[in-house]
C-alpha cells in the first residue's frame, strides 16, 4: 500500500496539470492493474512531448481512465544534425537556461529521474 503511495506521489509529481487529485489516486490505482509505474511515467514523457501547443493538458484522472500511457504518437520528428544527445546542457551552453529550463526541460529531467528510481525500487 504504501509502494503504491509513493508511485501515486511520483506521478502526480511528473504529470504537467495538478487537478483533481483524489480522482487521479482512483484512476492510478486501476490503471496500475494494466501497467507498471515505469509504463505509465514513460507515457507521461510522450505525451508531454507530443501534445500540441494549441491543447490544453489532460486532467490526470482522465488521462488515465482513457489509458493514455498506451497512446501511440507515431515516430518522433528526426532530429537536426546539430542537436546534441544532451538536450539540457545544450540549453544551458545556448542561452545559460534563460528560459528558466522551461517546462518540457524541467519536466523530462524529472521524469527520468523518476523512471531511473522506479527501475531501482522494481
Amino acid at each position: 500500500m504504501e509502494q503504491r503511495t509513493t508511485e501515486f506521489n511520483t506521478f502526480w509529481t511528473a504529470f504537467p496539470r495538478r487537478i483533481g487529485k483524489l480522482a487521479a489516486a482512483k484512476a492510478y490505482r486501476r490503471a496500475r492493474t494494466q501497467a507498471s509505474a515505469v509504463e505509465i511515467l514513460d507515457g507521461i514523457a510522450r505525451y508531454i512531448a507530443h501534445k500540441p501547443s494549441y491543447a490544453d493538458f489532460c486532467h490526470p484522472a482522465t488521462w488515465l481512465n482513457q489509458g493514455r500511457w498506451m497512446d501511440d504518437y507515431g515516430p518522433a520528428p528526426a532530429p537536426k544534425p546539430s542537436q546534441s544527445e544532451d538536450w539540457f546542457q545544450e540549453c544551458k551552453s545556448l542561452h545559460n537556461l534563460e528560459c528558466g529550463g522551461s517546462r518540457k526541460h524541467a519536466m523530462k529531467m524529472e521524469i527520468d529521474a523518476m523512471k531511473a528510481a522506479a527501475r531501482a525500487a522494481s
